[in-house]
């Protein structure tokens, strides 16, 4: 029994270090560091490059840009997630930070989009709905039907939308 509990929580604990989606003063964020040797202007580039940001400036150690509203692609994950994934896109806000041969990209102000007058909420095209209100519950926790079903497809998309890909085809 004692193994057995000691697994439930190393389990637990490997889940919480996973995370990448977390509540930071009652706002749902999306964090991820990149440990390599990209610079600014190489990043800079490459998000201008993708097409699926906006509005992006660039300062001596951070850039800042907003997401291109875009369905997300629930085919990336496991998960099947909530209704609104099925008919909503999203935006937010992109702040990247620059510190010794590593980089930090916070997605802040993650909101849906509605496509469809049909919704969960019972709103119209282009209703504009923050994540926080599908996330959280009450209490400004995360609700266990958003970490089940939708937190996966989530992150699954904006790690795609981060991802560098420099092919390197030099001999």
């Amino acid at each position: 029994m004692k193994k057995l509990t000691f697994i439930i929580i190393q389990l637990a604990f490997m889940f919480v270090m996973s995370q990448t989606i977390e509540v930071n003063n009652g706002k749902v964020i999306w964090q991820k560091i990149y440990n390599n040797n990209n610079s600014i202007d190489e990043v800079y580039n490459a998000m201008v490059k993708t097409g699926h940001f906006y509005d992006l400036t660039k300062t001596e150690n951070q850039i800042t840009a907003n997401i291109n509203q875009f369905l997300l692609n629930r085919k990336i994950s496991d998960s099947k997630g909530s209704l609104y994934m099925y008919t909503d896109d999203i935006t937010g806000f992109v702040l990247v930070e620059f510190k010794e041969k590593r980089y930090r990209i916070t997605v802040k102000n993650l909101i849906f989009i509605s496509n469809t007058e049909i919704n969960i909420l019972g709103n119209g095209v282009g209703t504009r709905v923050p994540i926080e209100k599908y996330a959280l519950n009450s209490k400004g926790e995360f609700r266990n039907s958003f970490l089940k079903r939708d937190d996966d497809i989530i992150s699954a998309n904006l790690n795609q939308l981060f991802e560098l890909n420099n092919p390197n085809n030099e001999w």
